[in-house]
């Protein structure tokens, strides 16, 4: 008699030991996939941020009359912000190329193709309207679009 309760006793042990192992790798696996998707959502969410405040800031310290264009650069859509140094006139190209956000500063007479910039972070597509009083651009990331819009303050604008 004693041998049957106890073999019922283990087996029951046994039973708990399992389920409790069961629930604690559920609760891990659960715990890892939030993880990994909280990491990604905050690494593409500085991506957008890292684009959205690069682009403005060159903005902001190219804003002079009639400083800031819309370009094609070797067929692919650029803003681009022209700038006299010593004399020179220089441009500074901000566009897409390769799924980077990428800059190309050159004098303005150089003739170069897009893949010679440099990246600054992974971005899907970027785009550029220009008016009198405002660069709006759309920056798309992982299927992620927003919008902004920065006021041109130049020449009394």
């Amino acid at each position: 008699m004693h041998s049957s309760r106890n073999l019922i006793s283990y087996a029951a042990a046994l039973l708990m030991l399992l389920f409790f192992a069961l629930f604690t790798v559920a609760a891990v696996l659960c715990g890892a996939r939030t993880f990994h998707k909280m990491q990604t959502d905050m690494e593409l969410a500085y991506h957008e941020r890292t684009a959205e405040v690069y682009i403005a800031a060159k903005l902001r310290r190219g804003d002079t009359s009639d400083a800031v264009f819309c370009a094609d650069l070797d067929g692919i859509q650029a803003l681009g912000i022209r700038e006299l140094i010593d004399g020179e006139t220089y441009i500074t190209y901000i566009y897409v190329h390769d799924g980077w956000l990428t800059e190309l500063f050159c004098p303005a007479s150089a003739k170069l193709s897009g893949d010679a910039g440099e990246t600054v972070v992974p971005l899907d597509s970027l785009t550029f309207e220009i008016d009198d009083e405002f660069v709006r651009y759309t920056c798309v990331n992982d299927g992620r679009s927003r919008d902004f819009r920065i006021a041109l303050r130049a020449a009394g604008r």
